[in-house]
This record gives structure tokens, C-alpha cells and sequence, in this order.
């Protein structure tokens, strides 16, 4: 069973996942497929929007991520 569609995910007008949406739509299919709730991949996607949009206004690049 898929859950919604990243389009229709809610969540925070602000947040972006920019250039983590790759990572994120697999990472949140993945969550689905092992049964967790909605709001949980909600939370998770939230929070990755979250560090992705600080990574954006911070102006760093994902290659500077290592941990």
C-alpha cells in the first residue's frame, strides 16, 4: 500500500526538502512499505524538510554532509 503522494503530504508552508526530495522519496516509500502510520512518515518527512531547508539558508552544500 502506498501512502500519499509528497504533493500531498502537509506539512510547514516553509520547509523544502530541495535537494534531499530524492533521498526522501525513497526513504519515505520505504517507511510505508514496513508499515508505518502517516503521521509518522509525515513526522519524518517534516523533519527532513526541516534540515534541508537549514541546509539551504545556511548555504551548505550536501557534499559537506558526512555524519
Amino acid at each position: 500500500m502506498q501512502h500519499r503522494s509528497k504533493k500531498e503530504m502537509k506539512g510547514h508552508h516553509f520547509l523544502s526538502p530541495g535537494c534531499l526530495k530524492p533521498y526522501l522519496d525513497i526513504f519515505t516509500d520505504e517507511l510505508s512499505k514496513s508499515g508505518f502510520t502517516e503521521l509518522t512518515i509525515q513526522n519524518y518527512y517534516n523533519s527532513v524538510a526541516h534540515f534541508a531547508t537549514w541546509l539551504q539558508k545556511k548555504n551548505i552544500p550536501l557534499e559537506n554532509i558526512t555524519h
